[in-house]
């Protein structure tokens, strides 16, 4: 270490570069969590000795690189430049891997002062605002954008546990650098989407996302990036975050929007949902929400701790109260009251009602199927078809099914498991596979339940639109030439 020490002060003396060069040798323990943490051999960790060179300006920052360089020779794509491109923490440094005397891979850091800095005592260390000693630099700019939108985050974040879990995804990213299609560069976590580019860009452009072009090739949101590419987002009005994106993101920006985006359409839907199971419970008994006086209404909700309507239209939708215990406490002073009839007409769903609407895993229902809701608390309505073995226990709560039918249109694609017996021969999944994904359905999982050397039994998760959808699923599998019997699961 000392050697390597005195080759680079002298070299650095040699060329008129003004530095100070420190030495450290990583810790065993800190070797050791490294290699757990990224997988890694010891052979794989490059960073064991490491030398930091602290010179006076951003020039002989690049000066020094060029010196060490030629000195020492470098490991190939082991040079990162955090000068060009800071971290979103504000972090800057010139990070290189050599060669060193000793055949023994050396890591050099160079940076400047006022950088040794802010990496040694945090963002506000060195802290500068616009004021007579100038304005911030790029990577003080960057350091304040991030902390003001860690404020930002904090403040529409229910929970402090979420906020701690979105921040922590910044706080140790390995990050790769894109291009916006006017050349500027963004620093995102490794793994980063096009939906976290999106958001990254804007929170309306994140909400509003359809695709994405990576280097003019037109790409799923989903798709992961990587460092140097050219990405550009493309929009629409009526387009709106979805609530599978939170399995494929990693910055917290992304994650807190994406959830505050589908909390406020759920609050919406349950408040819509809730009005509409409210007026039938009140329909039952020959009244309506217009027939409760605004002073028995308000003193019902004082009651019941709630500011407003809308609390309680969203409670009922989620099944935390009853919609006929609350239509008999609300109309028990109109004296409009009309025991004898029943509500008849059922709601009818279409399949958009985020949060409010949820289908069964234990019968996987199909717009087309006989189905009834089941009203549980803090879920809302879980759909069930007529004939699921669970709902003879449902039934013992009858105050908690709800009448409901599928609309005339249905959006979306629903699961349904299918059973497929097949010849136990190679090849057979894939030509299954091939038969579902032609008739435009999509595989979510596959599993052998049964197995032995003549024949084989599958479990395949997929998506359809409907039962008709389903049934065509079956005859192309059916056609297939290797399957012995296919059902619907459960029968």
């Amino acid at each position: 270490m000392q050697r390597i020490e005195e080759a680079l002060d002298k070299r650095l003396g040699a060329e008129g570069i003004p530095a100070r060069v420190v030495s450290r040798v990583k810790a065993p323990y800190s070797v050791y969590s490294k290699m757990r943490r990224e997988h890694k051999s010891f052979d794989d960790v490059m960073d064991v000795y490491g030398f930091r060179v602290v010179t006076d300006s951003i020039m002989h920052c690049y000066y020094a690189l060029g010196a060490i360089h030629a000195l020492y020779k470098p490991v190939e794509s082991r040079f990162k430049d955090f000068i060009a491109i800071p971290k979103a923490n504000g972090y800057q440094s010139l990070h290189t891997v050599v060669f060193g005397p000793f055949g023994t891979p050396i890591e050099i850091q160079v940076r400047t002062e006022e950088m040794d800095s802010v990496a040694e005592r945090g963002v506000a260390a060195h802290w500068i605002y616009k004021t007579d000693n100038g304005p911030a630099n790029s990577a003080q700019v960057r350091a304040r954008e991030w902390l003001a939108g860690l404020v930002e985050r904090q403040a529409v974040t229910d929970s402090s546990s979420e906020f701690i879990e979105n921040v922590k995804v910044d706080l140790f990213p390995d990050e790769v650098y894109l291009f916006t299609p006017k050349g500027e560069i963004m620093a995102l976590p490794r793994n980063a989407t096009a939906i976290d580019f999106a958001y990254a860009v804007h929170t309306d452009v994140g909400d509003h996302a359809v695709s994405a072009r990576v280097n003019d090739r037109l790409v799923p949101l989903r798709t992961r990036l990587e460092s140097g590419q050219r990405v550009e987002i493309i929009t629409a009005p009526s387009s709106m975050p979805r609530l599978d994106w939170l399995d494929v993101v990693v910055t917290g920006k992304a994650r807190t929007a994406i959830r505050q985006f589908i909390k406020h359409l759920q609050h919406e839907d349950a408040v819509q949902f809730g009005h509409r199971m409210l007026d039938r419970a009140l329909d039952a008994n020959g009244a309506s929400l217009d027939d409760i006086r605004p002073k028995t209404l308000e003193r019902y909700l004082a009651d019941n701790r709630l500011k407003r309507l809308e609390e309680l239209l969203a409670d009922i939708a989620l099944g935390n109260r009853m919609p006929d215990q609350v239509a008999q406490e609300l109309l028990g002073s109109t004296g409009v009251r009309s025991p004898g009839q029943v509500a008849t007409d059922n709601i009818r769903i279409t399949g958009d009602e985020r949060g409010v609407i949820s289908f069964g895993n234990c019968c996987h229902p199909l717009p087309g199927d006989e189905i009834i809701g089941y009203l549980s608390a803090g879920k809302g309505i879980v759909v069930h078809r007529t004939e699921c073995p669970n709902m003879v226990e449902f039934r013992k709560s009858p105050q908690r099914c709800i009448g409901i039918d599928w609309d005339r249109e249905v959006h979306g694609d629903f699961k349904v498991e299918l059973r497929i017996e097949v010849v136990n021969r190679t090849g057979v999944l894939a030509t299954v596979a091939a038969a579902i994904a032609a008739a435009d359905s999509n595989i979510e999982n596959v599993e052998y339940i049964e197995r032995d050397l003549t024949a084989s039994t599958l479990l395949f998760m997929i998506e359809v639109k409907n039962r008709k959808h389903l049934a065509d699923v079956m005859r192309r599998v059916r056609r297939s030439g290797v399957v012995n019997g296919i059902y619907r699961y459960p029968v």
